[in-house]
């Protein structure tokens, strides 16, 4: 997890901020040659270089976001803590889903009109294969947590049985964990004779 928010978090700096760099108004009109006019009228006066700033800058701020949540919850999965492996299991259960959607999006561009988008397809393959990596991982982990703390009673009570332990009550009596000690047989009660005689 630590690995993935780190990569994570240096994908959504160089995403949110590479198209504030690059030339995006000779890349919006190298692309806007390869249309023909009826796919330059669905776009009409829509200012693409603008769109595909404020598009990439969202999402490399929600990488960013998410992968700062996954350094942070890293560190509460590895104490063993329950609710942050369960919030953690969220978040990869929904990268997984948006990587199959991404590979599936990247396979029909492929087909039909940039046969480029392959490479993104990879890229998004990759990201889901290390996210069911880690799910896997995630579920091992609150499965090893959850029967722990099953275990914990149990080991409680074996070890009073071993050690002997009695359960305190209330009056007088041993304290738990003290041996009884063993003083022998009673002395006899006294005879009549042995009394001393009544005061006169």
């Amino acid at each position: 997890m630590w690995v993935v928010g780190a990569l994570g978090a240096m994908c959504g700096v160089c995403l949110g901020s590479i198209f504030w760099i690059l030339p995006v108004d000779q890349l919006v009109a190298q692309f806007r040659t390869s249309l023909n006019q009826d796919q330059l009228n669905q776009f009409g006066n829509l200012d693409l270089g603008q769109l595909v700033r404020g598009i990439y800058t969202a999402m490399g701020a929600l990488s960013l976001l998410i992968s700062v949540l996954i350094l942070v919850l890293a560190g509460f999965v590895r104490k063993g803590n329950r609710g942050a492996t369960i919030a953690a299991l969220v978040i990869y259960i929904l990268l997984a889903i948006v990587s199959a959607l991404g590979v599936l999006v990247c396979v029909v561009e492929a087909l039909t009109i940039m046969p480029a988008a392959l490479l993104v397809g990879v890229l998004w393959l990759a990201i889901g294969g290390v996210a069911g990596l880690t799910l896997f991982w995630l579920v091992q982990s609150l499965r090893t947590s959850t029967l722990s703390k099953q275990q914990l009673p149990m080991d409680y009570i074996r070890l009073q049985q071993q050690a002997g332990l009695q359960t305190p009550g209330y009056g007088y009596g041993t304290p738990p964990g003290w041996p009884q000690q063993n003083l022998g047989p009673l002395p006899p009660p006294p005879r009549k004779d042995d009394l001393p005689p009544p005061p006169t």
